[in-house]
């Protein structure tokens, strides 16, 4: 289960920014095809394991009976898990560019294992019982608005790409890449092209998601700096649903980042009015304790 979270932890990262910033660059590399691969044998071997994996009814009692194990599963989530292995190698074949992202996004269907590993994974059952709950809300929160930031960026990304037919000369259409580059004209034209992010052509991914994560990072935030806009239909659609959601996202994490600190700031001040009882009853049982010893030598 621990390695599992963990290669879903990973996944969860890096298929956005496969998909919508490097554009499945990294999948022409021998070595990530490789570990791609390596990681869907490690799907495929948990498909056989889910067949010998209890599971929990509606009446909340653990179900051994592999006849039940067996069925529950392959008339749940087995579907989802066999689209979920389907092939890397399928996604980059010659002449397949238009069917790359069916494949991939195919990819999305593991994530569909993470409420499954977190609710009945003996493994998360012993991380909430080794540490204290607020420190698991606060991973949560940092979790999330980190996550969402990285996902919003990938999203923003890939709306160029798209447009342009898939090609990454955004300067030959209208996008928000293309007229975020031309307005930093003034500082390549004073010699600063090495500071200033390139974010044409394949290999330059890694500017396009600087780019893109920092309009994401004040979208969600509500920053709001004006310099990255978006420019056509799809973007201003496309925009404003991010906003919306990231609004959402926004509240939520505050929220959450407000109870944990409250429920923090009570127990610091049970804490405190306990030791302050602790204190004023020393100092009661000292003063008697003179009056006693007082009231000795007078006797």
């Amino acid at each position: 289960d621990k390695l599992m979270m963990f290669i879903l932890l990973f996944f969860i990262i890096y298929l956005p920014y496969e998909l919508g910033v490097s554009y499945c660059l990294f999948l022409k590399n021998n070595i990530v095809l490789g570990v791609a691969e390596f990681i869907n044998i490690i799907f495929i071997i948990d498909i056989f394991l889910c067949f010998q994996r209890p599971y929990r009814g509606k009446d909340g009692k653990l179900v051994i009976d592999l006849r039940f194990i067996r069925w529950h599963y392959f008339t749940g989530m087995f579907l989802f898990d066999i689209l979920s292995v389907i092939p890397f190698s399928l996604a980059i074949k010659p002449g397949s560019s238009g069917l790359k992202y069916v494949f991939l996004g195919c990819k999305i269907f593991r994530f569909i294992r993470f409420p499954r590993l977190f609710t009945q994974s003996q493994a998360m059952v012993d991380m909430r019982m080794q540490y204290k709950s607020h420190w698991g809300d606060l991973c949560k929160y940092s979790f999330i608005i980190i996550y969402m930031a990285h996902f919003f960026a990938c999203v923003w990304c890939l709306i160029p790409y798209l447009e342009n037919g898939g090609s990454t000369d955004f300067e030959k259409s209208p996008n928000w890449i293309h007229i975020w580059y031309v307005s930093q004209d003034d500082l390549i034209l004073d010699g600063y092209t090495t500071n200033v992010p390139r974010p044409y052509g394949d290999d330059n991914h890694l500017s396009r998601y600087v780019i893109g994560l920092f309009w994401s990072t004040q979208t969600i935030t509500s920053i709001g700096y004006g310099n990255i806009s978006p420019v056509t239909k799809l973007e201003w659609g496309v925009g404003s649903i991010i906003q919306l959601i990231a609004g959402i996202t926004w509240a939520y994490v505050l929220g959450g980042l407000i109870r944990i600190t409250t429920g923090l700031q009570s127990k610091e001040e049970e804490f405190g009015g306990q030791f302050d009882k602790a204190n004023k009853l020393i100092i009661e049982m000292n003063e008697e304790g003179k009056g006693y010893e007082r009231h000795g030598k007078d006797g």
